[in-house]
Protein backbone atom coordinates (compact mmCIF):
# COMPACT_ATOMS: atom_id res chain seq x y z
CA UNK A 1 0.00 0.00 0.00
CA UNK A 2 3.42 2.51 -0.11
CA UNK A 3 2.60 5.18 -2.75
CA UNK A 4 5.70 5.16 -5.69
CA UNK A 5 6.53 8.35 -7.26
CA UNK A 6 7.46 7.20 -10.75
CA UNK A 7 8.12 3.85 -11.85
CA UNK A 8 7.02 1.55 -9.45
CA UNK A 9 9.50 -1.05 -11.11
CA UNK A 10 12.34 0.96 -11.23
CA UNK A 11 15.78 -0.40 -11.22
CA UNK A 12 16.83 2.72 -8.40
CA UNK A 13 14.43 3.39 -5.63
CA UNK A 14 14.74 6.46 -3.35
CA UNK A 15 12.96 6.36 -0.26
CA UNK A 16 12.29 9.27 1.30
CA UNK A 17 11.87 9.81 5.40
CA UNK A 18 10.66 13.37 5.52
CA UNK A 19 8.31 15.87 7.36
CA UNK A 20 6.21 18.54 5.90
CA UNK A 21 6.83 20.95 7.62
CA UNK A 22 10.90 20.29 7.31
CA UNK A 23 12.41 23.48 4.92
CA UNK A 24 15.48 20.75 4.37
CA UNK A 25 13.10 18.81 3.38
CA UNK A 26 11.14 21.64 1.53
CA UNK A 27 14.76 22.16 0.01
CA UNK A 28 15.46 18.58 -1.25
CA UNK A 29 12.19 18.60 -3.58
CA UNK A 30 13.82 20.89 -6.48
CA UNK A 31 16.46 17.94 -6.19
CA UNK A 32 14.02 14.85 -6.05
CA UNK A 33 12.35 16.32 -9.30
CA UNK A 34 15.69 17.26 -11.14
CA UNK A 35 16.44 13.38 -10.41
CA UNK A 36 12.89 12.11 -11.70
CA UNK A 37 13.77 14.38 -14.92
CA UNK A 38 17.43 13.38 -15.44
CA UNK A 39 16.65 9.40 -14.81
CA UNK A 40 13.05 9.10 -15.84
CA UNK A 41 11.98 5.47 -15.78
CA UNK A 42 15.23 4.29 -13.94
CA UNK A 43 14.31 5.76 -10.54
CA UNK A 44 11.26 6.18 -8.36
CA UNK A 45 10.88 7.94 -5.22
CA UNK A 46 8.89 6.14 -2.65
CA UNK A 47 7.95 8.94 0.60
CA UNK A 48 7.74 7.96 4.14
CA UNK A 49 5.97 10.52 6.37
CA UNK A 50 8.28 10.92 9.51
CA UNK A 51 6.47 14.06 11.40
CA UNK A 52 9.09 15.47 13.80
CA UNK A 53 7.55 15.91 17.43
CA UNK A 54 9.00 19.23 17.42
CA UNK A 55 6.74 19.93 14.00
CA UNK A 56 3.61 20.45 15.74
CA UNK A 57 1.89 20.90 12.06
CA UNK A 58 3.58 17.84 10.23
CA UNK A 59 1.50 15.19 11.38
CA UNK A 60 -1.78 17.02 9.58
CA UNK A 61 -0.30 17.76 6.78
CA UNK A 62 0.84 14.21 6.21
CA UNK A 63 -2.24 13.37 6.76
CA UNK A 64 -3.65 15.79 4.24
CA UNK A 65 -1.19 14.40 1.73
CA UNK A 66 -2.00 10.70 2.19
CA UNK A 67 -5.67 11.88 1.81
CA UNK A 68 -5.13 13.48 -1.55
CA UNK A 69 -2.73 10.45 -2.33
CA UNK A 70 -5.83 8.29 -2.28
CA UNK A 71 -7.26 10.17 -5.13
CA UNK A 72 -3.65 9.73 -6.81
CA UNK A 73 -2.32 13.35 -6.47
CA UNK A 74 0.02 12.98 -3.76
CA UNK A 75 3.13 14.33 -5.83
CA UNK A 76 0.78 17.86 -6.92
CA UNK A 77 -0.71 18.14 -3.13
CA UNK A 78 3.12 17.56 -1.75
CA UNK A 79 4.10 20.38 -4.17
CA UNK A 80 1.25 22.57 -2.93
CA UNK A 81 2.53 21.88 0.70
CA UNK A 82 6.40 22.11 -0.06
CA UNK A 83 5.05 25.93 -1.56
CA UNK A 84 5.04 27.27 2.07
CA UNK A 85 5.34 24.93 4.67
CA UNK A 86 4.92 27.67 7.49
CA UNK A 87 1.29 27.87 6.32
CA UNK A 88 0.29 24.29 7.24
CA UNK A 89 -3.51 24.34 8.46
CA UNK A 90 -6.47 22.81 7.15
CA UNK A 91 -7.78 26.14 5.24
CA UNK A 92 -5.26 25.14 3.39
CA UNK A 93 -5.04 21.80 2.31
CA UNK A 94 -8.62 22.02 1.30
CA UNK A 95 -7.79 25.03 -1.05
CA UNK A 96 -5.06 23.15 -2.26
CA UNK A 97 -7.42 20.38 -2.57
CA UNK A 98 -9.59 22.27 -4.54
CA UNK A 99 -6.68 23.72 -6.82
CA UNK A 100 -6.18 19.92 -7.89
CA UNK A 101 -9.80 18.70 -8.46
CA UNK A 102 -10.38 16.82 -5.18
CA UNK A 103 -14.03 15.97 -4.21
CA UNK A 104 -13.88 18.14 -1.26
CA UNK A 105 -16.32 16.06 1.19
CA UNK A 106 -14.80 12.79 0.06
CA UNK A 107 -11.01 15.15 0.84
CA UNK A 108 -12.70 16.64 4.44
CA UNK A 109 -14.18 13.39 5.80
CA UNK A 110 -11.15 11.77 4.83
CA UNK A 111 -9.14 14.65 6.43
CA UNK A 112 -10.77 15.00 9.38
CA UNK A 113 -11.61 10.94 10.13
CA UNK A 114 -7.80 10.60 9.72
CA UNK A 115 -8.24 7.37 7.31
CA UNK A 116 -4.53 7.03 7.27
CA UNK A 117 -3.65 8.14 10.16
CA UNK A 118 -2.24 4.03 11.38
CA UNK A 119 -0.37 4.18 7.92
CA UNK A 120 1.28 7.59 8.80
CA UNK A 121 2.07 5.98 12.54
CA UNK A 122 3.73 2.80 10.89
CA UNK A 123 5.98 5.34 8.69
CA UNK A 124 7.00 6.69 12.48
CA UNK A 125 7.83 3.50 14.29
CA UNK A 126 9.04 1.95 11.15
CA UNK A 127 11.80 5.52 11.12
CA UNK A 128 12.50 5.19 14.96
CA UNK A 129 13.26 1.30 14.29
CA UNK A 130 15.52 2.28 11.71
CA UNK A 131 16.85 5.03 14.18
CA UNK A 132 16.71 7.55 11.31
CA UNK A 133 17.09 10.92 13.80
CA UNK A 134 16.58 14.65 12.05
CA UNK A 135 14.60 14.56 8.43
CA UNK A 136 15.38 14.53 5.19
CA UNK A 137 16.82 10.61 5.32
CA UNK A 138 17.08 9.39 1.92
CA UNK A 139 17.60 5.56 1.33
CA UNK A 140 19.13 4.89 -2.45
CA UNK A 141 18.17 1.31 -3.18
CA UNK A 142 18.78 0.57 0.60
CA UNK A 143 21.92 2.90 0.86
CA UNK A 144 21.67 5.58 3.55
CA UNK A 145 22.57 8.82 2.79
CA UNK A 146 22.85 11.06 6.19
CA UNK A 147 20.69 14.60 5.73
CA UNK A 148 20.59 16.73 2.38
CA UNK A 149 23.58 16.56 -0.15
CA UNK A 150 23.73 18.22 -3.57
CA UNK A 151 22.58 17.02 -6.85
CA UNK A 152 25.50 15.55 -7.60
CA UNK A 153 26.38 13.32 -4.91
CA UNK A 154 22.45 11.43 -5.30
CA UNK A 155 23.61 11.35 -9.23
CA UNK A 156 26.89 9.46 -8.10
CA UNK A 157 25.31 7.34 -5.75
CA UNK A 158 22.41 6.39 -8.64
CA UNK A 159 24.75 5.91 -11.10
CA UNK A 160 27.02 3.78 -8.77
CA UNK A 161 23.88 1.55 -8.16
CA UNK A 162 23.01 1.40 -11.89
CA UNK A 163 26.67 0.34 -12.55
CA UNK A 164 26.07 -2.35 -9.70
CA UNK A 165 23.47 -3.24 -11.27
CA UNK A 166 24.75 -3.87 -14.21
CA UNK A 167 22.36 -1.05 -15.99
CA UNK A 168 23.93 0.54 -19.06
CA UNK A 169 25.73 3.83 -19.03
CA UNK A 170 24.01 4.95 -22.23
CA UNK A 171 20.66 4.17 -20.42
CA UNK A 172 21.48 6.67 -17.55
CA UNK A 173 22.30 10.65 -18.01
CA UNK A 174 25.06 12.02 -16.54
CA UNK A 175 24.43 16.00 -15.40
CA UNK A 176 27.12 17.02 -16.63
CA UNK A 177 26.15 15.63 -19.92
CA UNK A 178 22.77 17.77 -19.83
Amino acid sequence: HRYVIGNANASVKLAIFCSYQSSPCMRIQPILTELQSLYGQLISVIPYDLPMPFHRYARNAANAARCAASHSLLQPFQKGLYADINKLNTDRYIHIARQLGIDIDDFINCYKNKIFDHLIQQDIDFGIQLNTGNVPIIFINGLYTKGPKDIETYIYYIEQELLRLGISKENSIKYDEK
